[in-house]
Order: C-alpha cells, then sequence, then structure tokens
C-alpha cells in the first residue's frame, strides 16, 4: 500500500506548536548526508513541522530496482509535486515549518521566498556545512582565520559565522562559487572521527539556532506593534514601507521614520537649538521663544493635524524637528547675511532649508551625515514656511528627482520655494510651520511691548481669534475640516485670506522691527570678519584656531576631502549658537 504523504502531515501538523506569528526554517548543509539529520532534529527541538525533499525521495527510491536517469527524474517529479501540495497546506493554515534543500539548489529557495512573503511568513535562512568538505579560502588564497572577529567560537569544533569579509567566498565540492551574505545564519561544523562528538556538536548548533530563532520572533512581534497603527493610515498616508534611504541599514525593532526621529534629538545640532535666535536675539527675558520651542510647537501642531487624517505621525515629528537645523545664529538676519557671503565666495545661494538637508546628509555625524529617509529630508528641504498657501498638494519624487532639487536649489531659491513637498506628511509640516509661530510670535510682541493686543485688525482677529491659543485652535481645525479624506491639505477660503493678512501684519509689526539697521551692520561686518579669519586659518593649516579644535578636527576624512575650504567655513558658522557668534565676533573686532 502506497503512503498517503498528506494524510500523514495532516496527523502530525496537529502535533505540532501553532506559532502566533507563522515562521519558516529555509534550511541547507553540506554534505548532504548532514542536512535531514540535522533538519529533524531541529524540527524536533521547535515542535514545528518538517517539509523534507529528501523524506519523501528515500521512500519512492526504495521501490525502485534500477537508477537510470528516466528512473531518477520520475521519482524527482513526484518528489515536487507532492512537497508542493503540502507547503500550498501548510501556508493555508498558517503552520511553522522546517524546510530542506540540497545546497546548490537556491533557485528553490527563492522561488518559496514569493510564496512565503505572501502569506506574511517570516523567514529564517540557515546553512550548516562540514569543515572537511569545505574549502575556505580569501582573495589571495590564504586560509580563513578562525580567531578574527567574524566568527564566533561557540564549541570545540563548532563556529557561528557572524558575518564575511567581502573578499571571503566558498567553493564546495569545485561548485560553482558563492558569495555567502548576511541573510543567512551560517555555521562550520568541524566533523570528528567519532561520532558521539559529531552528534554533540550538532545538538550545540542546533541549540544555538533555537535561540536565535526565538530571539528574532520576539523582535518581530514588537517591531509588529510599531507598525499596527498602519493599519488605520489613510490611502494617502505614507507607510514605513515606502521609506527610502541612500544607504542600507539593518533593521531593528523601531519604524524607519520613528527611528529617524531618534537620530534627529540624539544629534548635537538638535541641541544647539536651545541657543538659537526665533524672531529676537539677546532679550533678557527668559519667556522669549527660541528655536528650539518653535520646533516642538511645530511638531505638536503637525502631529495634530497629522493624527486627525490619519496620516504618519512618525514622518510629521521627524520632519518638523529637524525642519529648522539649517538655522544660523540670529536666525533671519543671520540667514540672509551668510547668504550674501556664499552669493559672493561660491557663487551659491545659502538658505536655512537647504543648508538644514546639507547638514544631515554631509555635516552632521562628524561628516558622515544621519542617512535619514528621503521622505524626512525632502520634507525638511520643501518645508518654507514663509510662503503660505490655501492648498498643498504632494508630489511624488524619487530618489534622483529628490536630488536634482536639492543640487539646483543652490542656483535658483526662487524656484526652489515653490518645491512641493512628496508626502502629504511634508505638506502638513509645511503649513504647521506657519501655525506654530504666527500666534506665538504676536505673544512675544507683546509681552516686549511692541504693541498692545488691542491693536491687532479686527477684520483679523473676527475670524481667528487675538491670541496664540485661539488662533491655533481655529486654524488647526480648519485645516483638518478640509483636508480630511483628500489627497491634499488646504485651508478655507476664509480662514486663508485672515492668515495671510495676519502674516502681513506680523511682517511689519514684527519682523521688520526685530533688528535694528544699525545691528545689522554690525553683525554684517562681524560676520564677514568671522568668514575670512576662519578661511585664513584653513589656508594656514593654523590648526589652533576654534574652526580646527571645536570642528574640523572631529569631521571624517570624507568630508575633509571632498568639502570645498569655503563651504566649510559656512558650514562652521551656520551651526554655530547665538552666544558662540557674539563671542567670536567680538574676539576678531
Amino acid at each position: 500500500m502506497k503512503k498517503d504523504f498528506m494524510l500523514e502531515m495532516k496527523s502530525e501538523v496537529e502535533r505540532v506548536k501553532k506559532y502566533p506569528e507563522p515562521f519558516v526554517i529555509l534550511f541547507t548543509a553540506y554534505p548532504g548526508s548532514l542536512k535531514f539529520e540535522f533538519a529533524r532534529e531541529l524540527s524536533k527541538k521547535l515542535s514545528i513541522f518538517l517539509l523534507s525533499n529528501d523524506y519523501v525521495r528515500n521512500y519512492f527510491y526504495q521501490f525502485s530496482k534500477e537508477f537510470s536517469e528516466d528512473v531518477r527524474l520520475e521519482i524527482e517529479d513526484k518528489v515536487t509535486n507532492i512537497n508542493n501540495e503540502r507547503l500550498e497546506y501548510l501556508l493555508s493554515h498558517g503552520i511553522s515549518f522546517v524546510y530542506d534543500q540540497n545546497v546548490n539548489n537556491f533557485s528553490c529557495f527563492q522561488k518559496i521566498e514569493e510564496k512565503l512573503l505572501k502569506h506574511s511568513y517570516q523567514i529564517i535562512k540557515i546553512r550548516i556545512h562540514s569543515e572537511d568538505s569545505l574549502n575556505i579560502h580569501t582573495i589571495g588564497q590564504r586560509k580563513m582565520d578562525y580567531s578574527n572577529r567574524e566568527f564566533s567560537v561557540i564549541g570545540d569544533n563548532v563556529f557561528y559565522v557572524s558575518s564575511y569579509p567581502r573578499e571571503v567566498y566558498f567553493e564546495i565540492k569545485k561548485r560553482k562559487e558563492i558569495v555567502f551574505d548576511d541573510t543567512w545564519f551560517d555555521f562550520v561544523v568541524r566533523r570528528g572521527e567519532e561520532d558521539k562528538q559529531f552528534i554533540k556538536d550538532m545538538m550545540l548548533v542546533i541549540e544555538r539556532i533555537k535561540k536565535r530563532v526565538c530571539s528574532s520572533l520576539e523582535l518581530e512581534k514588537i517591531k509588529n506593534n510599531f507598525l499596527k497603527i498602519e493599519d488605520t493610515y489613510s490611502s494617502y498616508a505614507t507607510k514605513s514601507g515606502a521609506a527610502i534611504r541612500f544607504e542600507k541599514i539593518d533593521d531593528d525593532i523601531r519604524a524607519p521614520f520613528f527611528r529617524d526621529v531618534d537620530r534627529i534629538i540624539h544629534a548635537l545640532s538638535y541641541t544647539r537649538y536651545a541657543d538659537k535666535t526665533q524672531v529676537y536675539s539677546f532679550k533678557e527675558n527668559d519667556h522669549i521663544s527660541e528655536r528650539m520651542l518653535h520646533v516642538q510647537l511645530v511638531s505638536k501642531v503637525a502631529r495634530t493635524i497629522g493624527r486627525a487624517l490619519n496620516l504618519n505621525c512618525d514622518l510629521i515629528e521627524a520632519i518638523a524637528l529637524g525642519h529648522d537645523v539649517g538655522h544660523t545664529p540670529l536666525g533671519h538676519t543671520g540667514e540672509m547675511l551668510l547668504n550674501e557671503i556664499s552669493l559672493q565666495e561660491l557663487g551659491e545661494a545659502f538658505s536655512h532649508n537647504i543648508q538644514g538637508v546639507r547638514h544631515y546628509m554631509e555635516v552632521e555625524n562628524h561628516g558622515r551625515g544621519l542617512n535619514l529617509t528621503v521622505q524626512v529630508l525632502d520634507g525638511i528641504m520643501c518645508h518654507n514656511g514663509e510662503m503660505l498657501s490655501n492648498i498643498y498638494t504632494p508630489v511624488s519624487k524619487t530618489k534622483e528627482e529628490f536630488l536634482a532639487q536639492y543640487k539646483n536649489s543652490y542656483y535658483d531659491l526662487e524656484e526652489s520655494s515653490r518645491n512641493h513637498p512628496m508626502t502629504m506628511e511634508g505638506c502638513v509640516v509645511r503649513i504647521s510651520d506657519i501655525v506654530g509661530y504666527i500666534g506665538r510670535d504676536i505673544e512675544d510682541a507683546i509681552e516686549l511691548g511692541l504693541f498692545r493686543r488691542e491693536e491687532l485688525p479686527k477684520e483679523i482677529t473676527d475670524v481667528l481669534g487675538n491670541t496664540n491659543s485661539s488662533i491655533m485652535n481655529t486654524v488647526i481645525l480648519d485645516i483638518i475640516e478640509n483636508s480630511l479624506d483628500r489627497p491634499y491639505i488646504a485651508l478655507s477660503q476664509e480662514v486663508y485670506q485672515a492668515l495671510f493678512a495676519l502674516k502681513k501684519f506680523n511682517g511689519k509689526n514684527i519682523y521688520s522691527k526685530s533688528m535694528s539697521q544699525e545691528d545689522i551692520a554690525y553683525y554684517r561686518n562681524g560676520m564677514n570678519r568671522l568668514y575670512h579669519s576662519y578661511l585664513e586659518d584653513i589656508l594656514k593649516h593654523n590648526t589652533d584656531s576654534i574652526i580646527y579644535t571645536i570642528f574640523l578636527n572631529f569631521q571624517s576624512s570624507r568630508y575633509l576631502n571632498s568639502t570645498r575650504d569655503k563651504r566649510k567655513v559656512i558650514d562652521f558658522i551656520a551651526g554655530m549658537t547665538d552666544d558662540m557668534f557674539i563671542r567670536e565676533i567680538e574676539r576678531v573686532q
């Protein structure tokens, strides 16, 4: 009587452990005699099903009296059909299992991976090699040194390969050369002469695999907790799976935009927000806003809107907290003065939003950059809170299109100010920048006695209110009402016109009066002196200069070799706090 493999499998499936998140171990070993024995023990230890070609194949070969090529092909067809049917059953029922395959049949692994991903399986890939059948070599034919940091010794005869140097290749019994990448857990076993020792080593490897599998499953479960909220997102939201980086990074439990928030707030430049001008410089009043408070207000406003619209609040927070990192000392006055220097010295414009992108890509982290997602960098580049519109529509971009816009911004600021963010979340931050400062700047002006609340135009306050609280509340609710379930962020015409008029009022009564012409002339002269002093220090290699002792000495060779000297000086001045800038001006007078 022929064996019913499906019936046998269904009976075994009843006894295996039902994991909350299904996973599969794609398993291979060389030589083949290792494979089935390891796979069987591994399935027992983890209480999961073993889907083995060898098991089915060996059953049919016992009935064969001859071993011709035709017989072999006939048996292989039977094995493939039976295991495909069993595979579909396991996937449809969410059963975790070990799947073993020949070491040289990686195309089979690739095909099964596609099916597994469609069924939301976690994939864990493991290879085991017997050292006596493995010729390990490097370029130059040097033997692998098992004592180096690429290998972990986990027993007398067992090594765990944590990662391979790029030049290392494996050649197996004259088979085709394979580069073993880090998507696999790789083990090397020195097969001893005694079977007892080999079995002991095998169990040691299996225990290590079990530990890695269980740890990986727990981390995956935690990571999924971060992503559950995305099930509630609007169809216009940016999901984590869409995140783009210039350099690949290893996954951890955090979602990519959540991770960008961490990178931004732990950067040294974030700390310097605390001593950078928002509007008023050097006012002896602790209640006047600094840049740090502004980015937090923008973040809060934007996340309120984002949550109401079911958008990605991690992406919103990252853009909002990083959007003003490119601001110079003295706020927009300092930006204007540094732009004059940049145009004269480099023939390139300077603006805080473009400098923010440059800072996170090329200056921060000792000149290595933070490797933030393109969506966050784009939101920073396109935030431009000085430009008010009644509707903000995202424009999809590739990584290359983002870079093209960024590079063009150094030569055409007017054009760059019209760039649209690539995400709805970027659009939310752009309007929230205005909401975050426009009412708060009024409160600061009243606190400093520049005008009285009663002097605010009635036609504006009748629509928006006359306090920061009422202005924020009115505008936020208006944005939500006019943007819900729409592919853009919008204001009603009434609120837009009132906000536009208030922005004009602030320009005349606050921003134009935040610094006297005498002060501007003093700071212009001081910034030019600083620029030429630092540039001379670099040209003369004066390593005692402050531009070396607190900046260039800590920058990577990549930054030092790829950055023009004049740009280094501009990067340094742009990153200064207000207090440092004043101390340096006084020093060079």
